[in-house]
């Protein structure tokens, strides 16, 4: 245990420093050259979906400037360190940016996704998710067996100050507090929870909103190439060709969960909702 903090927090450090270093050269960079128009991008959708590895993609391009859940567009959260600051503080971050790329993933604000495109201007939204028995199995394991719990307990106390209860459509919360909670299984938990986060893609029809791509995880680990060429489209900007961007994506992670059991109607649940967001991907990443 000791030795893996020790590593996360050596890579921290180099991550960090590396960002500086990258920093200085987009502003001598912007001095030298007319920087192409700056683009905004979200990176939304349900925890441990891929999310993290499809920012640290855009960290590799030397023109983006990237923002994890903890960073200082969050300082002000002294619950958690995820919530946003408020609008301000953000866009004034952003405008100081010397980027040309900027990609934030504020995953606890999939809920509110269509007001931050509307807030800012020419930006795009990449929806990212991953089959849920693969999610509940990394959810488990990352956060703990009895996290669905956790995350499931505002939605049945309809606390809406709490981020994973914000915003839900009134359907999705009585379909899920039609299950007795206290005969939900650990997985069970973990999947409805799972299939809160993806209803919130539904809300004010951001499924047909052309801001945002939906992006499948086994699509981008099994041919990442061909995901990040169409993802630099549909952000209509330059994508840098003296980078690998898609260096040290892997399948190891396909199929971890496939020994996952689940209640048959929340398993029918999860299905459906899987099988609409299949249908959303783009065409030419569908196969």
């Amino acid at each position: 245990m000791t030795t893996n903090l020790v590593q996360r927090g050596m890579g921290r450090a180099r991550r960090v420093t590396r960002r500086g270093s990258k920093a200085l050269k987009q502003h001598l960079t912007n001095l030298w050259d007319e920087p192409p128009p700056k683009r905004i991008v979200f990176v939304a959708g349900c925890q441990r979906s891929g999310t993290s590895m499809t920012y640290l993609i855009f960290d590799r391009d030397p023109g983006a400037q990237v923002f994890d859940e903890f960073s200082v567009l969050s300082s002000d959260d002294r619950v958690e360190g995820l919530r946003l600051n408020a609008i301000e503080e953000v866009r004034e971050r952003f405008q100081r940016s010397p980027a040309h790329l900027i990609v934030a993933k504020p995953l606890v604000e999939s809920q509110r996704l269509a007001a931050l495109l509307d807030e800012f201007e020419d930006s795009r939204a990449v929806w990212m998710f991953r089959r849920y028995t693969d999610v509940i199995n990394s959810n488990m394991k990352r956060f703990g067996l009895d996290n669905g719990f956790h995350d499931l307990q505002p939605i049945f106390d309809g606390d809406e100050t709490n981020w994973r209860a914000e915003g839900l459509e009134p359907d999705v919360v009585t379909t899920i507090r039609s299950f007795d909670r206290a005969k939900l299984s650990r997985t069970d938990a973990a999947a409805l929870f799972w299939y809160a986060r993806n209803s919130l893609l539904f809300k004010n029809g951001l499924e047909r909103d052309e801001r945002v791509r939906v992006c499948r995880y086994e699509t981008l680990v099994t041919r990442p190439e061909e995901v990040i060429r169409n993802l630099y489209r549909f952000f209509e900007h330059p994508q840098p060709e003296e980078v690998d961007l898609a260096h040290g994506i892997e399948t190891s992670s396909l199929g971890k969960g496939s020994g996952v059991t689940l209640a048959p109607e929340i398993e029918a649940l999860c299905e459906s909702m899987h099988e609409r967001l299949l249908a959303l991907v783009d065409p030419e990443l569908r196969a």
